[in-house]
């Protein structure tokens, strides 16, 4: 009795079929990668967009319609200086002794650091100074558009109403490193507390 091997037409189907295959399933996990990559790219821009708008927001929220610089005329504007409220006295309040806020005297400004001020070696942030204080990041990535330096930071003042104020950031993540570019927008507007 004699064994039959496989032919070599059959290990050719075989391999082929083996090869098509291994073809598909790494076509499959390719696919699953960059739809992951993706969606962490998505999940990055969104984070810093939510940082930078929350941290901005909950600080302007603190000023008066006289301490915001920008005017009240429906224009976007690339920096935004303000005041808040600030115990100047050391009596444990805001306020003065006739009763009147007290402003602290060095103004707080927001701005779009697109070459690197701060010699952090990173650019496109918001960043926020106040008088001698070290610079502070809030939020990074922003959107670079050469023909518009305050393209990824904006502030209006409502002309009919001048205590609110909207912010609007731009993030664009991926563009560099050769992820997938993810670029998105979020507003905000802000009602000024005090007066």
């Amino acid at each position: 009795m004699r064994s039959r091997g496989f032919t070599l037409m059959e290990i050719l189907v075989s391999m082929a079929i083996l090869i098509g295959i291994s073809g598909i399933l790494v076509a499959t996990l390719r696919m699953g990668q960059q739809s992951w990559q993706v969606e962490q790219s998505r999940m990055a821009v969104s984070h810093e967009l939510r940082r930078g708008i929350d941290a901005m927001a909950r600080e302007l929220a603190e000023s008066g319609e006289g301490q915001v610089d920008i005017p009240a005329d429906g224009d976007w504007y690339g920096t935004l200086r303000f005041e808040v409220p600030e115990d100047l006295d050391g009596d444990g309040t805001v306020l003065d002794s006739d009763g009147e806020l007290e402003w602290s005297p060095e103004w707080i400004l927001y701005t779009q650091d697109a070459a690197d001020a701060n010699g952090d070696g990173i650019t496109d942030q918001v960043i926020r100074t106040q008088g001698s204080e070290t610079p502070r990041v809030i939020a990074n990535g922003l959107w670079d558009d050469p023909d518009d330096p305050n393209d990824g930071l904006r502030f209006r003042r409502d002309p009919d109403d001048s205590s609110i104020v909207e912010i609007a950031l731009t993030v664009r993540r991926g563009e560099n490193t050769g992820d997938f570019p993810n670029t998105a927008t979020l507003s905000t507007t802000v009602q000024l507390r005090n007066e």
